[in-house]
């Protein structure tokens, strides 16, 4: 009986192990598709609830002739304050800026926030992006209505296209936990060409649904 060519040999020999890397890199495979779908699926299902519960109006602004000491004291209660409030009965018409932010300076929690949270913010400064926000995929009442905002300096070079909406807002990608139960993102909410703030906003999924359960303002203007 004729022998085997030792190429052939070997290949009969290694071939177990050559079918289990095979399958091996096929699950790994499957895996990475099947997170990523989770993820763009967790995302849209973020800035939907964001949207919904920040498209309401801002408190005032402090009075003018305060001294130093109290416009601190209410600016401070109007960035604690800053909350959504009822759309039921106005609607809006809110342009979502397609292109993400991205975190430029760190931020430090409190110590009352779950060190996972902490996690969270720091990787907004580095996650990578997904690509443009795809606005038919948010999901919003039926008193908003998603338009694509125009960049801001088209804004800047036709300050009438303000009047073709009540607000633009800007978000980072949202940060995620790995068992996609706690996110951490960025907002940003611009009224006009001077007016508008941007906030911190921690979420987490209680009942299988996204819930804002604190939120830092950055910046007020």
């Amino acid at each position: 009986m004729p022998q085997r060519p030792l190429a052939v040999d070997r290949l009969v020999r290694y071939m177990p192990s050559l079918i289990s890397l095979s399958f091996l890199g096929l699950i790994v495979q499957c895996k990475n598709i099947d997170d990523s779908t989770t993820r763009e699926q967790e995302t849209y299902a973020v800035l939907s609830v964001i949207i919904e519960n920040n498209g309401g109006p801002i408190p005032a602004p402090p009075p003018e002739g305060l001294s130093d000491r109290e416009f601190k004291r209410v600016s401070d209660s109007i960035r604690r304050s800053i909350e959504p409030l009822g759309l039921e009965n106005s609607k809006r018409t809110v342009a979502v800026y397609p292109v993400p932010s991205s975190l430029s300076d760190p931020i430090e929690l409190d110590k009352e926030y779950h060190l996972e949270y902490q996690n969270l913010v720091d990787r907004l400064m580095d996650t990578s992006p997904m690509g443009n926000i795809n606005i038919t995929k948010i999901k919003t009442p039926k008193w908003i209505t998603l338009v694509e905002s125009p960049t801001m300096d088209n804004l800047r070079a036709d300050p009438r296209s303000w009047d073709n909406f009540d607000r633009v807002l800007s978000s980072s990608w949202v940060s995620f936990n790995e068992a996609y139960s706690k996110a951490a993102v960025v907002l940003g909410i611009t009224y006009s060409r001077s007016s508008g703030y941007s906030s911190l906003q921690l979420l987490e999924k209680v009942d299988g649904a996204w819930k804002i359960v604190a939120k830092r303002t950055l910046n007020v203007s």
